[in-house]
C-alpha cells in the first residue's frame, strides 16, 4: 500500500496509517520519518509505567533490552515505539480513532525524534506578526495556548500552541509550525467562529477541548517564519494586577530556552555538542523578555496588553536586542510603553 504523506515541521512524514488534520506533502520537504503499525509480538518489552492517580499521562521510557529504543505512552493509555535511529515511529493503532493517532504522532513522538536531531524543539506557542513570529515559552497551564486563541481572535494566525522547530538559514532563524490545533480547558464558541472544529481531546488525565484548523485555514500558517522575538510567560506571584514585561540577561535568557527544550535523549554529549551553539545563537540574535500574566489576563482588556506585548518584541526584530546589562530586572507596565 502507499504510504499517505504529510508535511510537518518542513519534514516529510510517510504514514501506513492516515492521520487527520494534517497538511498534504509538498515535493521540496526535508526526508522526514516512516509511520507505521506496531507489531502486537513487542508488548512483552514495554517497560513498567508509573501508577497515576488521575489516569495516564504523556511519558517516555527506553525499552527493556533494546538499545536506541523507546516505548511513548499517551494520555488515551495507548503505548507507541520510536527508533531515533532509524527515524521511525510505530503505532499502537488498532480501532484507534483519528485524533489520538495525530495526537501520538505529532504532539508526542515526532518532538521528541526531531530533538535527537540537529535542530531546536522547543516547547511552545508561535504566533505571527507582519514581518515574522514571536515564540512564547512557559511552563504548562501558564497560557500559551490561551494566548494564541486570543491571537487568533484578533484575525491574525498561529504556527503552533505546544511545539515548534527552529532550524538556521543563512543569517536568518526560522521557526516551523506543528499542527494546526489550539487547546484549550473551556470551550471557546469564537474560535470555532474562526473556523476551528471542537474535538474531544484523546488525553484521559487531563482532558481539554481541542479546535483543530484546515490547514489551509485563514488562522493558520503552515510557512516557516523568522523567528524575531521570544516571550517568557510567568504568573507573578505578588498579586500584581497589570500584565508586565521586563528585560532578561543573557543568563536567565539561556535558562529559558533550556527550560523549555524537548529532549528525548537528555544524557547525550554530542547532542549538547550541537545545541550549545545553536542556543547561543538564539540568545544572542533575538530579543526576549519575560511576560507576566496576572490573574485575569485571559479577559479582553489583558489580550489587549499581552497582544501589544507581542508585537513589541516583533518591532525590535532580530539583531537590535537591548544589551541585557542595561536593562535586566527593570519592569515596565506594557501600558506605559
Amino acid at each position: 500500500m502507499t504510504p499517505f504523506r504529510y508535511g510537518v515541521s518542513g519534514l516529510l512524514v510517510k504514514s501506513a496509517l492516515p492521520l487527520c488534520g494534517l497538511s498534504p506533502a509538498d515535493d521540496d520537504l526535508l526526508p522526514g520519518y516512516t509511520v507505521t503499525r506496531r507489531d502486537p509480538a513487542t508488548r512483552d518489552r514495554e517497560p513498567e509505567w508509573p501508577r497515576e492517580p488521575n489516569g495516564p499521562r504523556d511519558f517516555i521510557r527506553k525499552s527493556k533490552g533494546e538499545s536506541g529504543v523507546y516505548w511513548l505512552r499517551t494520555g488515551d493509555a495507548r503505548t507507541h515505539r520510536v527508533h531515533p535511529s532509524e527515524r521511525l515511529v510505530e503505532l499502537d493503532a488498532d480501532s484507534a480513532p483519528g485524533l489520538a493517532l495525530t495526537h501520538g504522532v505529532v504532539d508526542f513522538a515526532l518532538p521528541n525524534l526531531l530533538s535527537c536531531s540537529d535542530q531546536i524543539v522547543l516547547h511552545g506557542a508561535l504566533l505571527e506578526t507582519e514581518t515574522g513570529c514571536v515564540a512564547a515559552l512557559g511552563e504548562s497551564g501558564v497560557g500559551k495556548s490561551t494566548l494564541a486563541a486570543r491571537w487568533v481572535r484578533t484575525g491574525r494566525r498561529f504556527l503552533s500552541d505546544d511545539w515548534f522547530v527552529l532550524r538556521p538559514e543563512g543569517e536568518r532563524l526560522l521557526a516551523h509550525s506543528s499542527h494546526p490545533s489550539i487547546r484549550l480547558r473551556s470551550r471557546d464558541r469564537e474560535l470555532s467562529s474562526c473556523g476551528g472544529v471542537e474535538e474531544a481531546d484523546p488525553q484521559s488525565a487531563f482532558p481539554k477541548i481541542w479546535y483543530s484548523f484546515a490547514p489551509g485555514s485563514a488562522a493558520y500558517c503552515s510557512e516557516p517564519r523568522e523567528l524575531l522575538g521570544i516571550a517568557f510567560l510567568r504568573r507573578p506571584g505578588n498579586g500584581a494586577a497589570k500584565t508586565r514585561t521586563v528585560s532578561v540577561g543573557s543568563r536567565e535568557a539561556v535558562a529559558g530556552l533550556v527550560s523549555a527544550l524537548v529532549l528525548l535523549e537528555i544524557d547525550s554529549a554530542e547532542r549538547w555538542r550541537t545545541l550549545l551553539p545553536l542556543l547561543a545563537r538564539v540568545e544572542a540574535g533575538v530579543r526576549m523578555q519575560e511576560v507576566y500574566l496576572p490573574e485575569g489576563a485571559e479577559d479582553e482588556a489583558g489580550a489587549r496588553d499581552v497582544t501589544k506585548a507581542i508585537d513589541g518584541l516583533a518591532r525590535g526584530g532580530a539583531g537590535e536586542r537591548t544589551p541585557p546589562h542595561a536593562t535586566a530586572g527593570k519592569g515596565a507596565d506594557v501600558l506605559g510603553r
